[in-house]
């Protein structure tokens, strides 16, 4: 009798051993299910987050793009283009820029020029994205530019405040730059 006693003792304890383990085994497979869940809400929300990130860069792209290549073939004879470039590195996305013309791509480094009236265009468009204040303030913005580009500024300013609604005050010794606008001649002291 003690040893059907005993077995019995072990079928109990094996009943509740298995009933612990099917309590740990729900517990645990209701918190999968719920990590399953927040996994897929992350996984949702990353994909929303590179969809605007996308979008903000499709809008950048066509904002810069634009008004930079609006600007060069204001006073550029044979235009350039301005191109840019997206480049995810390292968890995060660079900017590059480039001109290119008549289908060869320009180091911007190496046009002085080009890239003072980029440098103009993309402070307007960033202004522009920002849709805040509408002055900008250069100091010698053109100063790489040739003469006969700095003939074209005057044109290309006016154009900018007409079509954008922008006030540039800037600082210059360039008498091409004085022709349109309001000019206050501080060496002899006239306003």
């Amino acid at each position: 009798m003690s040893n059907i006693k005993i077995a019995i003792e072990r079928v109990d304890s094996e009943i509740k051993e298995r009933e612990i383990w099917k309590i740990q085994l729900d517990r645990t497979s209701r918190l999968v299910k719920k990590k399953k869940r927040a996994l897929k809400t992350v996984a949702i929300t990353h994909e929303l987050i590179h969809s605007c990130a996308r979008l903000v860069q499709e809008r950048t792209y066509a904002e810069l793009t634009e008004i930079v290549s609006k600007c060069l073939t204001a006073v550029f004879k044979t235009p350039y283009t301005f191109g840019l470039e997206f480049i995810k590195r390292q968890g995060r996305t660079d900017a590059l820029f480039y001109y290119e013309r008549n289908g060869i791509r320009i180091d911007p480094l190496r046009c002085g020029g080009v890239t003072d009236v980029a440098s103009l265009a993309l402070r307007l468009s960033v202004l522009l994205l920002q849709r805040k204040r509408k002055v900008l303030v250069g100091d010698e913005p053109f100063r790489c530019l040739d003469k006969v580009g700095r003939k074209k500024i005057p044109m290309l300013l006016k154009i900018l405040e007409e079509e954008l609604g922008f006030q540039i005050v800037m600082v210059t010794h360039a008498d091409e730059l004085k022709e349109e606008g309001k000019v206050f001649n501080l060496n002899e002291r006239e306003v």
